[in-house]
């Protein structure tokens, strides 16, 4: 076998690994019953544990507290939680939450009181942890409370110097043309070296992406063995000219509007292996965006990075792996870009990264050039590795051009592979297209991924 679908899944694996090496699995020590996972990992309960009454999960409000920082009391009906400026009170059997902020006090209402069970304070997770700015939610199928607690995960860290690199880019007027090119280099060891290239085109908004790519991918058919395609010696090679005909133009295009919360995407090579399935070239796969919350993050004039922070772990929280990642992901960007990491030289700031996030060793170099008050460019070097998979990243963008070099080595395949990505950013008069087109069948994405997880199951 040469270059085989077994290679070409493991190929698929190696880059699943490498570009999202985030979703660890749930922290040991789960209380059975309900679990609590706080910021990424799980909350330890000794002699009280969560219980849901009256439809609401109530937790033991000391532990759950004293886990997020703040400092707890009691007294006769009366319990406070206090962190930094915040201070939360409630009282036993009362569905009103005092919130004082400062010297700014508020009054939310709950639809469940706190109790006492067993000398224990039992109090609504969702309505106390939203009072300290935490987002909420409930992974159904692991039993498990999801607490992301912003102030938590970005602690003390501050953002001056990347919020004045982000406040000195040059804001765009208007709509903007994309125009870029890429190659990818794959070498197989014994199986060859194969290259692809591709083109990318579209226009982009604050809020709104049109974006086509085209690839060429015809070098691979050659190399598949009748084995591969599961036909006879005799068969092969028709088979293979036909897969490099349907190869060589791979093309995928997407529609994005962050306002409307709306993705399409379409690939039309699946018309010719999913045919059967009704699919076809004019197949647009949509993805709901509505509950990522970004539609006041685009439309705010000046944003920070603690605003992009905040905003990452905003919106809809169901899942226990994708909280954790969104946790390690958070922590990750609040070490490498807060200000304690930059050293200064004129007007260049280098910050310089050795350690381990998320599971991985990492390494990673970034430098920001201002002029004066503007952004001139800013440049990252990233190394990452995980069980022998290595990928480096050398990303430089300004606001007319992002050039983009990545590599990546998988020892149980041998694989390793280069890819060089250029594209340019100019003004336009066109406006991206952000609707599905005129008779285009639409097939929502996460309806499909149920139905394969059902499949599964």
């Amino acid at each position: 076998m040469k270059f085989g679908w077994k290679r070409l899944l493991a190929v698929g694996t190696a880059l699943v690994l490498s570009l999202s090496l985030s979703a660890p699995a749930l922290a040991a020590g789960e209380t059975a019953g309900i679990a609590v996972q706080l910021d990424g990992s799980n909350v330890t309960f000794i002699d009280a544990v969560p219980e849901v009454k009256d439809q609401r999960t109530f937790l033991p409000f000391r532990a759950v507290f004293e886990a997020m920082g703040a400092t707890v009391d009691w007294h006769d009906t009366t319990v406070t939680a206090v962190r930094g400026d915040t201070t939360i009170t409630m009282q036993l059997g009362s569905t009103a939450v005092t919130v004082q902020e400062g010297t700014s006090t508020r009054t939310v209402s709950m639809d469940v009181a706190p109790y006492v069970k067993n000398n224990r304070t039992y109090v609504p997770i969702r309505f106390a942890a939203e009072a300290f700015g935490c987002n909420v939610g409930w992974d159904q199928a692991a039993q498990t409370v999801l607490i992301l607690d912003p102030e938590g995960l970005i602690g003390d860290a501050t953002f001056e110097i990347m919020n004045a690199a982000i406040a000195g880019q040059e804001k765009p007027q208007g709509n903007q043309a994309l125009d870029g090119d890429f190659r990818i280099s794959m070498n197989m060891g014994a199986d060859g070296t194969y290259d692809m290239t591709g083109e990318v085109s579209g226009v982009a908004s604050q809020t709104a992406m049109d974006l086509a790519m085209s690839m060429d991918l015809s070098a691979l058919a050659q190399e598949m063995t009748a084995e591969d395609l599961g036909v006879t010696e005799a068969q092969a090679d028709a088979v293979r000219d036909y897969m490099e005909d349907i190869l060589k133009d791979a093309s995928f295009a997407m529609r994005m509007d962050l306002d409307q919360g709306s993705c399409y995407f379409n690939v039309p090579i699946l018309a010719e292996f999913l045919a059967e399935q009704g699919v076809t070239e004019n197949t647009w796969y949509s993805l709901d965006l509505s509950g990522l919350g970004l539609t006041g993050l685009t439309a705010a004039q000046t944003v920070t990075m603690e605003d992009l922070l905040d905003q990452m772990l905003t919106g809809t929280l169901d899942n226990a792996a994708v909280a954790q990642s969104l946790a390690s992901t958070v922590r990750m960007y609040a070490c490498l870009f807060q200000d304690a990491a930059f050293t200064r030289s004129g007007d260049t700031y280098t910050a310089v990264y050795e350690g381990a996030q998320m599971g991985m060793a990492m390494e990673t170099k970034t430098v920001i050039r201002m002029d004066g008050d503007k952004l001139r460019d800013i440049s990252m070097d990233m190394t990452m590795s995980a069980a022998g998979t290595a990928v480096t990243y050398d990303i430089t963008a300004s606001t007319t051009k992002v050039d983009m070099t990545m590599t990546m080595s998988e020892p149980t395949t041998g694989m390793e592979m280069k890819m060089d990505f250029a594209m340019s950013v100019s003004a336009t008069t066109k406006a991206p297209e952000t609707g599905l087109p005129a008779g285009a069948q639409e097939v929502s994405l996460e309806a499909l991924m149920a139905q394969a997880m059902s499949a599964d199951l």
